[in-house]
C-alpha cells in the first residue's frame, strides 16, 4: 500500500491511516486474524503459567502465548531451522508480493522440504494452534476449535493482503522476546 501511494500523499497522516487499517485487520471484527494485535498485546510468560491456572476460555495474553508456541511447533517441520527462521520466512513471503502464497524474493520458500504456501497460514498454523491448546494446555476441544478457526477462516481485508507484512514483523519482534524469557 505504501509503495503504491503517490509521492505527494506519503505523509504521517497517510501512514497513521494505514497503521489503523492494519490494526483493524489484526484485531477487530469477526474477520480479523487473532482478535488482538500482537504488536501491543502482552503474552502469558512462563511465570504467569506457573502462577495461575489457564482459564477454560483463555484471555488474550494466553492466546498470544499459544500463537507463539504454534509457530515454534510449526518450525519443527524443518530440523535445521528454528521458529525465528520460520517467522523470517513469513516475512519473505509477505514482503515479496504482499500475499500469503509461499513465494519469496528467491521463488518458492522451502526449509528442509517444508514448502510455504497459503496452507502454511490457513491450515498448518491453525492446526498447531489447536494442538497446543488441547494437547499441551488441556483446553476443551470445542473451545480450541473456535480459536483455531479464527486463524484458519480469517478474511481480513487491507489492500492486496499487504497487512500481513506488518503482522509478520510484529510476530518476529514478539517471538524474539518470547525466546529471551
Amino acid at each position: 500500500m505504501w509503495n503504491s501511494t503517490a509521492s505527494g500523499s506519503k505523509n504521517s497522516a497517510t501512514a497513521n491511516a494505514y497503521l489503523s487499517d492494519v490494526k483493524r485487520a489484526l484485531s477487530e471484527g469477526n474477520h480479523s486474524f487473532f482478535g488482538f494485535d500482537p504488536t501491543d498485546t502482552p503474552y502469558a510468560t512462563n511465570e504467569v503459567l506457573r502462577s495461575y491456572p489457564i482459564p477454560a476460555n483463555p484471555s488474550i495474553d494466553y492466546q498470544h502465548r499459544f500463537l507463539l508456541e504454534a509457530i515454534v511447533d510449526l518450525a519443527k517441520q524443518a530440523p535445521r531451522f528454528n521458529s525465528v527462521d520460520f517467522a523470517r520466512g513469513f516475512y519473505d513471503d509477505f514482503s515479496h508480493d504482499g500475499k500469503a502464497n509461499g513465494n519469496g524474493r528467491n521463488g518458492q520458500i522451502n526449509y528442509d522440504g517444508y514448502n510455504y504456501s497459503n496452507r502454511t497460514y490457513r491450515a498448518d498454523l491453525a492446526e498447531r494452534y489447536y494442538q497446543i491448546l488441547t494437547e499441551v494446555y488441556g483446553i476443551e476441544a470445542h473451545i480450541a476449535q473456535l480459536y483455531a478457526d479464527d486463524i484458519a477462516l480469517a478474511m481480513p481485508s487491507l489492500g492486496d493482503d499487504l497487512f500481513l507484512m506488518v503482522k509478520v514483523r510484529a510476530l518476529i519482534k514478539v517471538h524474539r522476546m518470547y525466546h529471551s524469557i
